[in-house]
């Protein structure tokens, strides 16, 4: 044999030999498998009055007012969400009526702190306070007033001051 012919023999079984050894490589034993069904949901933010009628009715809560009557009565909140929430009173609307007119109105004044943060389920109530005038003259005999009172709830988690206060969505 000559020598051109055992040289192109070693350089051929050497090409099979590391053939061999690369497709071995691939025999190896394997398994995968699947994690299936991951889900997410969204949670919800919901309350719900639970006061159990107005805060004020002139048959039950106050009767007539008259000059220099004050008092405050309270709105139940509950959160019937599925996340914490911070709630709190934002703001009195639609006030109308004799009562809220002229130089010495009824005042409702519905800010009694900050923010309360509630647990799913939980409930807590909220002051609404009112002040008719001691100097209120006759022109508000017999008037009456109406009005509205928005309650205003946000999610509490990745929403939270930093001392704990209240919502970072809500400013001061």
């Amino acid at each position: 044999m000559s020598i051109k012919k055992k040289i192109a023999l070693a350089m051929g079984g050497t090409a099979l030999a590391a053939s061999m050894v690369a497709g071995g490589t691939f025999a190896l034993f394997t398994s995968q498998v699947s994690n299936t069904g991951n889900t997410f949901a969204a949670g919800n933010v919901s309350i719900q009055d639970t006061t159990g009628g107005k805060v004020y009715n002139v048959n039950g809560t106050t009767g007539f007012l008259v000059p220099g009557d004050n008092g405050t009565s309270y709105l139940k909140v509950k959160n019937n969400g599925n996340v914490a929430s911070w709630v709190h009173l934002a703001s009195v609307e639609n006030k109308n009526g004799g009562l809220f007119a002229g130089s010495k109105p009824v005042t409702l004044d519905i800010h009694d702190g900050n923010a309360q943060l509630l647990a799913p389920g939980e409930e807590k109530s909220f002051a609404v306070n009112y002040n008719f005038d001691i100097n209120a003259d006759n022109s508000y005999e017999n008037a009456t007033g109406t009005f509205d009172i928005k309650v205003q709830a946000v999610q509490a988690k990745n929403n939270t001051k930093t001392d704990n206060s209240g919502p970072s969505s809500w400013g001061n």
